[in-house]
């Protein structure tokens, strides 16, 4: 079955998508961060620069600095994203990592920058403090530009669901927004939700500012494997980078009595933003993970063309 492309006509939608703009963006100029990566430990340094949005200059494009092989367009179309322990990868076709990019692309795609490059001069996206609050505030105060093309949308066209284990679960069915209903357990505090339709100011609001987390125990051990294995994990992780658990009690700030699941909606937006748009649609999960995450979407994409299609709304 062929897949439909990027360049496929749009639907159209018959009413704006209540929340977003109308037209695509970019960034009114360009931007820089820097900071440490969370898995490498690696301080790296971010620009962020506008695209037009036409012909191949369009969409999210990741590279590395000085080298004009390694680069990675997001497509949904390609297999450009790896499974990679505790965090979302890219792979450009050299065989280049960008790591730890779920907070940087959730923040992106809320705050309608639809067209950027972004190069860093190493393998990993800082961590920051471990949430997506600094990516929102630094876009926000670079500004954006409105392209002429209109806002494309992934719209769901019929309900599909998928099952990973006995506890985990996905189902989306088709809605006039991005909502989600979201459940997540975690040993020690039992079950927590966040229900609500997600658009910018949803985002930049209730989730952004939701900090990463870990239990001190597990992230000790997790180090530790990584370093007998020769592969970089959690080699960033300290009190300014992640809220973390020791006995059930949390250390560091967490700014959410339920920041727990509200990190999870973050990497949970972060992840589907490999869908290369946002997406209109109604998702049911628990118990999400990057790996979930990643196989849910990627299945939606790739081997499910017949439940969604591009659509937009164009003001006459």
């Amino acid at each position: 079955m062929r897949l439909p492309t990027y360049d496929k006509t749009p639907a159209e939608l018959s009413a704006p998508v209540r929340g977003w703009s109308l037209f695509e963006g970019t960034l009114a100029r360009e931007l820089l961060i820097s900071g440490t990566g969370l898995h490498t430990g690696r301080k790296v340094s971010v620009r962020i620069f506008p695209r037009t949005g036409e012909g191949e200059d369009r969409g999210i494009l990741f590279r590395r600095l000085g080298s004009p092989t390694s680069s990675v367009s997001l497509d949904p179309h390609r297999k450009y994203w790896v499974l990679y322990p505790l965090c979302s990868t890219l792979r450009a076709s050299d065989g280049t990592l960008f790591r730890t990019v779920e907070h940087l692309l959730a923040s992106l795609l809320f705050c309608e920058i639809d067209h950027a490059t972004v190069e860093l001069d190493g393998e990993e996206v800082p961590i920051l403090d471990g949430s997506a609050q600094e990516w929102v505030q630094t876009l926000q105060a670079c500004g954006r530009i409105s392209l002429a093309r209109p806002k494309r949308f992934l719209r769901i066209k019929e309900q599909h669901a998928c099952k990973y284990g006995t506890v985990c679960s996905y189902t989306v069915k088709p809605a006039e927004t991005y909502r989600f209903t979201l459940a997540n357990h975690d040993r020690g505090f039992g079950i927590s939700s966040w229900e609500g339709d997600m658009t910018p100011q949803a985002f930049a609001q209730k989730i952004a500012p939701a900090r990463s987390y870990g239990r001190i125990t597990y992230g000790v051990a997790a180090m530790a494997a990584g370093y007998l294995l020769g592969k970089p994990l959690l080699r960033g992780a300290n009190f300014s980078s992640v809220a973390a658990i020791f006995t059930n009690r949390g250390i560091g700030v967490t700014r959410f009595a339920a920041g727990v699941v509200r990190h999870r909606m973050l990497a949970l937006c972060g992840d589907f933003a490999i869908a290369g748009a946002p997406v209109l649609g109604e998702f049911r999960i628990m118990q999400p993970s990057h790996r979930r995450n990643l196989r849910f979407m990627r299945h939606i994409v790739r081997q499910c063309p017949d439940i969604w299609e591009w659509a937009v709304f164009r003001n006459k």
